[in-house]
This record gives C-alpha cells, sequence and structure tokens, in this order.
C-alpha cells in the first residue's frame, strides 16, 4: 500500500521497475519554477537495471515543452541497491521548463532506459503555468562589463545611483545575459567595499526579489535586475562593489571570469563611479 492516501496508486511497468503510483501537487506554478512530484518505484527484481525520467508538459494545442536531459531516479537509494518487490518513494522537484507561455497543461513523465531507449509515458495529472515578460534588447549600461559567471552566466554592465537624501539606498541595477538554460537557482549577492574592502551594505536575493530565478532564463536573454542597499556609512567612502552568485543550497559560488582573468574569491570587483 502507498503510504499517503492522496496518492493515485497505479501498476505500470517500465523494464525492470514498477510505478506503483505518485502524487502531484496540482496548482499554479512559474514557468522554470521546481514541481514537487512524488513517485512510488517498485523492483520487479533484485538490482533492477536504472532508468531515466523526464517531464513534458503538453498544452492544449498539442504541442509540448521539457528541459533538456534527463533525471535518473532515486539518486539517493539507486536502482541497483533495490531488492525484489521493495517499494521505494522518490520525491523529486522537477524543474519546469523555461518559456513557458501561461495557461495549462497536462503533465506527462516519461520513461527511457540507461541506452536513451523509450519506456512509455504517463499522464500524471495538470498544473497552470503563470509566465513572465523575457527581454533580449541588449542594454546601454553606465557600465560595459566583461565577466562571466560558471558556464551560463554573463555580467553585461551595471548602473549604480547614490541616494539623493541621506538615509536612501543605494540603487544598482546589473545586466544578466544567459547563454543557455540553468539548472540550478542561484543567488545574487552584492557587497559594497569600502577602500579597506570592509562590507559597508550587502544584499542577497534571487534575481528581480525573486521572480526571475536562474532556472527560468532563456538563452540570450537579457534580465535586468535592481537592489536597493543600505548602507551603513556614508556613500563617498564607497570604492567598489562586489558581486557574484551562490548556490544557496550548498553555499558554493560560481567560479568568475573577469576581462579574460579567473577570480580567486568568486566576485566580480565593480568600480564604483556614479553620474
Amino acid at each position: 500500500p502507498l503510504d499517503a492516501p492522496s496518492a493515485t496508486p497505479a501498476d505500470i511497468i517500465w523494464g525492470s521497475i514498477r510505478l506503483a503510483g505518485w502524487h502531484l501537487a496540482e496548482g499554479r506554478y512559474p514557468e522554470g519554477s521546481t514541481l514537487p512530484l512524488t513517485l512510488y518505484w517498485r523492483a520487479m527484481r533484485d538490482a533492477p537495471g536504472p532508468i531515466r525520467t523526464r517531464l513534458i508538459l503538453e498544452a492544449p494545442d498539442g504541442s509540448s515543452w521539457q528541459r533538456p536531459g534527463f533525471h535518473k531516479i532515486s539518486s539517493r537509494y539507486p536502482p541497483e541497491r533495490w531488492r525484489s518487490k521493495e517499494l521505494v518513494l522518490e520525491r523529486w522537484d522537477a524543474l519546469l521548463p523555461a518559456g513557458l507561455p501561461g495557461g495549462e497543461y497536462i503533465v506527462i513523465l516519461e520513461a527511457r532506459d540507461d541506452a536513451g531507449h523509450l519506456l512509455g509515458q504517463q499522464r500524471l495529472g495538470r498544473v497552470e503555468i503563470a509566465s513572465r515578460h523575457h527581454m533580449f534588447t541588449l542594454p546601454k549600461p553606465q557600465h560595459a562589463v566583461d565577466a562571466r559567471f560558471g558556464e551560463h552566466i554573463r555580467l553585461l554592465g551595471y548602473d549604480v545611483a547614490p541616494a539623493k537624501r541621506p538615509g536612501e539606498p543605494l540603487r544598482v541595477v546589473l545586466y544578466w545575459q544567459a547563454t543557455a538554460e540553468i539548472d540550478t537557482s542561484y543567488k545574487v549577492f552584492i557587497h559594497v567595499l569600502n577602500p579597506r574592502e570592509h562590507i559597508m551594505g550587502q544584499s542577497d536575493h534571487i534575481p528581480q526579489h525573486g521572480q526571475a530565478p536562474t532556472t527560468s532564463w532563456l538563452p540570450g536573454e537579457v534580465i535586468a535586475d535592481e537592489y536597493n542597499i543600505w548602507l551603513s556609512g556614508s556613500a563617498d567612502t564607497i570604492e567598489a562593489l562586489a558581486v557574484g552568485f551562490y548556490d544557496p543550497r550548498t553555499g558554493q559560488r560560481l567560479p568568475v571570469v573577469m576581462n579574460g582573468m579567473p577570480r580567486p574569491d568568486g566576485r566580480a570587483l565593480l568600480r564604483y563611479s556614479p553620474r
């Protein structure tokens, strides 16, 4: 028996593994976000062969969307360790495709063997997708920059606007560009530094205040990412801005290459020169 009354029971055989059921939290999700999915697998023999899965979202007009690549099932407890008839519960935060038009979609689970041969597909339910605007026009920032973060993120430039009155925050706009789809939702950090590289103010956010996670970026897209940073001292003492990305699950920063040179600390240093 399945451990949740809300689960949908099934008896679907894919290779030497049986899909015994699933639970899909139907609702409204932003494009490029994660869809929490619970899958119940049963081994049909000891150490069954691995299978790979992916989600396909099918629109009412028959068009379909999916992210590139596949997901190896139950990576923490792989099928090679399963025993015959064992029931295995897998919780998968599946990434939804970026660039999905808003609307309702059928969620389809597709399974393939390790050689890539199709084992089958199963409809799991429906979800509603909320889309956002994507911009591909190159910006004209105050300060142009040549910086790369990891493999798929570029910083094209930035704007800086000092506070107009005492007590107001420093306004910074960063202009990112994606060169490919990104499978991790990174956070941006900005450190405002004085001449001794002490931090006078900082901000850590999912881009566009959580509205444009990196998992929703499309190749070639430009993201204008605004921050208001409160300072512990006068803006007259600002020396530079330090900018980078990190994985909030591990704290690991993305490597940075600036003007063709690697940065050892995962930070791009941007000169402070407001207009």
